[in-house]
C-alpha cells in the first residue's frame, strides 16, 4: 500500500511540474509581472525604445485602441527623457523586483536604475491580473 501511495505521489508531483512549466509558470499562464518588465527593460538597453513601447501597450491593461494610442504617445515622450539620460550617463544596471499582493489579483513592480555615473533612479509600476494574464495597469 505504501509503495502505490508513493508512486501516485510522484506522479502527481511530476504532472503539477509539467502543468506550470507549459502554463509559463503560475495560474492562467503567462509572463509573471517581472518577466514582463524585464522584457521592457532588455528593449531600452538595445536602444530599442519604440519597440519597447509597442511591448509597453501589449502589455498594458488598456483595450481603447485610441486610448492606446494616446498612452503610447506619452510613452514616447517620457522615453525621449530616458533615452537622454541613458545617452548621457549609460546604463549600468536594472534591478528588478516584485511584490504580488495577498489575493493575488494586483502587484508592484519595483525598479532601480543604476547609470554609469552612478547615480540612481527608482521606479514602482502597478500590475493587474486581467483574464489570468498580468497586464500593467494602465490608469496608475
Amino acid at each position: 500500500m505504501k509503495k502505490v501511495s508513493v508512486i501516485l505521489s510522484v506522479v502527481a508531483v511530476t504532472m503539477a511540474l509539467l502543468l506550470v512549466s507549459c502554463n509559463g509558470g503560475g495560474v492562467g499562464g503567462g509572463k509573471s509581472p517581472a518577466e514582463i518588465e524585464q522584457g521592457l527593460w532588455d528593449l531600452i538597453k538595445q536602444g530599442k525604445y519604440e519597440k519597447a513601447v509597442d511591448y509597453w501597450a501589449d502589455n498594458s491593461d488598456c483595450t481603447d485602441k485610441v486610448q492606446k494610442e494616446q498612452l503610447k504617445g506619452l510613452a514616447l515622450m517620457s522615453n525621449e527623457k530616458l533615452k537622454q539620460s541613458i545617452e548621457e550617463k549609460g546604463l549600468k544596471d536594472v534591478k528588478i523586483s516584485q511584490t504580488i499582493s495577498e489575493d493575488g489579483l494586483t502587484a508592484n513592480v519595483d525598479v532601480v536604475l543604476t547609470y554609469g555615473d552612478g547615480s540612481t533612479e527608482d521606479q514602482t509600476k502597478k500590475y493587474k491580473k486581467v483574464d489570468g494574464k498580468w497586464k500593467i495597469d494602465s490608469a496608475k
